[in-house]
Parts: C-alpha cells; sequence; structure tokens
C-alpha cells in the first residue's frame, strides 16, 4: 500500500478546504454554534470539508482502493480520534451541567458506536464490491452530517448557556490536549 499517496490525498483534502474554513470561523447571526465554542465549530468544518472530499472520491464510480483507504484512514486517524476527545471531554461537561449522569449524551456515543463499526465494515468491503462499499460510506457520510448537526445544534448552545466563559475556555483547553494513552 502506498502510504504516501493516501498522505497526499488527505493532505489535498485539507489544503481543499483550507480557504473556506477561514470564512466559516466567524459566527454570525444565524449560526448556532456560540461564539465562545467557535473552535469547535471551525474544527467540525475542517472535519466535514475533508470528510467530503474523501467521501466523493472514495465513491465514484472511477475510484480506486487507493482513494477508498483515504476515506478509511481519515475515519480512523481522524474523525474517530475526534469523536474519543467529545467523549471525554465534552459529553461528560453536557451532562454535568444538565445533571443527565450520561442520558442525555448517550445517543451521541451511540452515533460514535456505529460510525466505527461502519468504518469497519468499509475496511472488509476494501477488496471487494465497490459499489457496496459506495452505499455504506455514503451512510456514513449521512450519519457524520447528522451526528455534527445535532452537536451544533444542541450540545454546543447549551454548554455555552450553562457555563461561565472561562469553564468553556477551560473546556476548550482540554479538548486540544492530546489524548492520553493507557
Amino acid at each position: 500500500m502506498n502510504r504516501s499517496l493516501i498522505s497526499a490525498i488527505a493532505g489535498v483534502a485539507l489544503w481543499t478546504c483550507a480557504s473556506s474554513t477561514t470564512a466559516l470561523a466567524a459566527v454570525g447571526d444565524g449560526d448556532t454554534i456560540p461564539s465562545a465554542l467557535a473552535p469547535i465549530g471551525i474544527e467540525h468544518s475542517e472535519l466535514r470539508a475533508s470528510f467530503d472530499f474523501l467521501l466523493r472520491r472514495a465513491t465514484a464510480a472511477s475510484a480506486t482502493r487507493t482513494e477508498r483507504l483515504a476515506l478509511v484512514a481519515f475515519l480512523r486517524n481522524s474523525l474517530i480520534p475526534h469523536a474519543q476527545n467529545e467523549e471525554l471531554v465534552l459529553y461528560p461537561a453536557l451532562d454535568s451541567v444538565l445533571g443527565t449522569r450520561g442520558y442525555a449524551t448517550a445517543t451521541m456515543v451511540l452515533d460514535h458506536r456505529a460510525i466505527a463499526n461502519r468504518t469497519l465494515e468499509l475496511v472488509s468491503l476494501l477488496d471487494q464490491d465497490p459499489t457496496e462499499f459506495q452505499q455504506k460510506a455514503v451512510a456514513v457520510g449521512a450519519l457524520v452530517e447528522h451526528h455534527f448537526v445535532t452537536e451544533e445544534e444542541f450540545v454546543l448552545p447549551i454548554l455555552a448557556r450553562k457555563m461561565p466563559d472561562r469553564a468553556l475556555r477551560a473546556l476548550l483547553q482540554r479538548m486540544d490536549a492530546p489524548l492520553q494513552e493507557d
């Protein structure tokens, strides 16, 4: 497998969306992401743009195994670690301010599990039927988009309403900290 080609494709995805990310960084009146949590919205925009780019490449009729693998690699190396970070930092904060002991975020965690499980299915389909890979990849795309919208329209606004700015900044710092390996 040509790792440099996969890295190059992922790099192009990030480069392609870099200029649009700057425009998305400003939180306007119509946005649901509170300005104090704009860095999470920016990260979501970057993840979305890269994922969308790789999804289009991986599901094209002429897609190669390398393009399909680049999508799987992005899911495994970028999106799933982002989800793990949310489970360690963001969701406990929401449960804490709502006093729900995990109930408010249970469906969000289930989304993460579904994305991880569908990613494993995509791995098993890399050398199989490209049409089935395409169908499953598009389904993952719908799940990912739904999840981002739920976070941006539910989780982030509630956190902004329930937490002072100082606590939100501390939350962002914890989210930026590298994940600890056990």
